[in-house]
């Protein structure tokens, strides 16, 4: 620690508070950086008024709560992550944070360094610096925040282990139980309140903001569609992305892809307990100023909060897309009130959108039905022929490859994919197949494996870029419960390769509509599913030859680009009513 004691003279971190936490004032952290490092220093204030950058021989500012000195730059916090930080901040009194980037809850942690992954208060950072731990009863938290680029990190089996205190855990909270004497506080000069964040600048007037709330960003089609839209719509829109679930490495995380498309990306769960997710968001709208709220992907959270969501964004139009099966699922919770507040509505399939009218009663105009959205820079049959003539003299003669693709839960039902691998095998085929997805079913999917001595079988728990490997595929089969519409089904026929998928979403709709593939019902079993996969894998000659002349117009129709035009012109759609509802002076929208 004697390095970091060199950082800021101890007399210039200010007179330490000596009766606890003191009441809630606006947050600010002081960040000590190198005087060579002015861009970075730059960028940093220009995103908040509360973030001051300061020299190491500098004193921490009068108004600063906080205060956040790395010791490498290369292995700081980003933007994001600091971003993050000050929101935790502001809505709690903690004396310190540790940012890890491990998806596994605490204890486990992963830093880059001590000093690297620690904020703490004016008074706690005195303490660091006087005897390199933290005041007995200090209050912090683990933060688990993913950076937007890759790093180097470090395993810490937990916080006690960065010698700053003896640590208890009580989830994410952390208390200090033994260190320096008991001195805590926030102390600081009281002053005005600048807001959080950066309002969209003056020569981006025209680009309007738009938060995206969703349950989180885990490795999933919706997720990669929002990333998809926001790529192509960066130019048009700011995005400000809202998760409410916490990370999980069962889930897994797209953060690292949304991070490049969209302003900041704020994980609420991982920064307060959920009755103070409604007041973060109301602070990042009136720091914010957002012109429209896009819900992509539902929660419990949102199904709880809905009316005040309605209340939080009056005047604000607020398009939801978070129905993702015509049965089950939030479809059943439509008739809320709250939800039904809501200005427009996305439908992600013909299906759901008969419910919505239907059974719901909702007018169709007020209804805008957009399937997902597929890379096709990356997805298409050109880039698919490339891949599979450099593969060509490593792929077994007569070996065929089937693929799933998809988070191992009980919707995807990857133990009827085991099953089907199993009775392949003991027909005697000569096939291979692949499950590429993790989930909370990955062990129950291991074991099926190792039982049944499923040698015909490979387990690939991530995939960051699936165009890598659908070339080598025959076919990819889906055998969830309920779908909308795959994403991997689209980026598997835009690559000229057949699918076999149980009659989910509009799943049929499409297959038929090209001749790309078969059906089975969607409760179907073992016995079922294998005679479907039978047939269709006899059939593979026809509807390879039929999914590769239905490749081009296939990738037009889901494209990115036409996707994501149809999202703005219903993002336009309900601005352009609010703003009619404000000048005809009515409240709300």
């Amino acid at each position: 620690m004697d390095l970091v004691a060199k950082r800021i003279p101890l007399e210039s971190v200010g007179r330490l508070a000596a009766d606890g936490v003191a009441a809630h004032r606006a947050a600010s952290i002081a960040i000590v950086l190198p005087a060579a490092e002015r861009v970075l220093a730059a960028e940093l204030e220009a995103l908040s008024a509360r973030f001051e950058v300061i020299e190491p021989s500098q004193p921490v500012p009068a108004g600063a709560t906080h205060v956040y000195a790395p010791q490498s730059i290369d292995c700081m916090l980003d933007s994001n992550q600091l971003c993050n930080a000050l929101l935790c901040l502001d809505h709690q009194s903690l004396d310190f944070l540790i940012v890890s980037t491990l998806l596994c809850d605490p204890p486990g942690i992963r830093i880059a360094g001590r000093m690297e992954n620690l904020i703490a208060s004016r008074v706690a950072y005195a303490s660091l610096c006087s005897d390199g731990r933290l005041p007995v009863g200090s209050r912090g938290r683990v933060l688990k925040l993913l950076p937007g680029r890759s790093r180097w990190f470090v395993d810490v089996g937990h916080a006690g282990e960065l010698d700053i205190g003896s640590i208890r855990y009580e989830g994410a909270e952390l208390v200090v139980t033994s260190g320096s004497p008991s001195v805590r506080g926030r102390d600081g000069i009281v002053c005005d309140e600048p807001p959080l964040f950066a309002r969209t600048s003056a020569e981006d007037v025209d680009r309007p903001t738009v938060f995206v709330l969703s349950i989180f960003m885990a490795v999933g089609g919706a997720e990669k569609n929002l990333i998809e839209v926001m790529k192509q719509l960066g130019r048009d829109y700011r995005f400000v992305v809202l998760t409410t679930e916490s990370l999980d490495s069962e889930r897994g995380s797209l953060n690292h892809q949304a991070l490049a498309h969209c302003d900041l990306l704020f994980d609420l769960a991982e920064l307060a307990p959920a009755s103070a997710h409604l007041e973060m968001i109301a602070a990042l709208r009136d720091a914010l100023s957002p012109s429209l709220l896009f819900i992509c992907n539902g929660s419990p959270w949102l199904l709880d909060n809905a009316a005040k969501l309605r209340d939080v964004f009056a005047g604000i139009p607020i398009v939801d897309q978070q129905v993702y099966d015509a049965q089950q699922g939030w479809v059943q919770s439509y008739g809320d009130p709250g939800i039904q507040s809501f200005d427009r509505f996305i439908a992600i399939n013909q299906r759901i959108r008969d419910v919505f009218e239907g059974r719901l009663g909702m007018p169709r105009d007020r209804i805008d039905l957009i399937y997902h959205a597929v890379d096709d820079a990356r997805f298409n049959l050109a880039r698919a022929d490339e891949l599979r003539g450099s593969r060509s003299a490593r792929v077994q003669s007569g070996t065929r490859t089937f693929g799933m693709v998809g988070r191992l839960t009980a919707q995807k039902r990857p133990a009827l994919f085991l099953e089907l691998a199993r009775r392949a095998k003991l027909r005697g085929f000569d096939d291979r197949f692949v499950l590429i997805g993790d989930g909370e079913l990955a062990a129950e999917c291991d074991s099926t494996i190792r039982r049944h001595a499923l040698d015909n079988v490979s387990r690939i728990r991530f995939c960051e870029d699936l165009s890598q490997v659908l070339p080598g595929w025959s076919g990819l089969v889906i055998t969830s419960e309920y779908e909308g519409l795959p994403v991997s089904m689209l980026e598997a026929l835009c690559m000229g390769v057949p699918v076999l998928s149980t009659d989910v979403g509009d799943v049929g709709r499409v297959l038929a509509e090209y001749g790309c593939g078969r059906i089975v019902a969607a409760d179907s079993g073992g016995d079922e599913l294998f005679d479907a996969f039978c047939e269709w894998r006899d059939e593979l000659p026809s509807l390879s030859q039929n999914t590769r002349v239905a490749a081009p117009e296939v990738t037009d129709r889901f494209s990115a680009a036409a996707v994501a035009s149809r999202y703005a012109c219903c993002w336009e759609s309900a601005i352009q009513t609010a703003r009619s509802a404000s000048d005809r002076g009515r409240p709300g929208c």
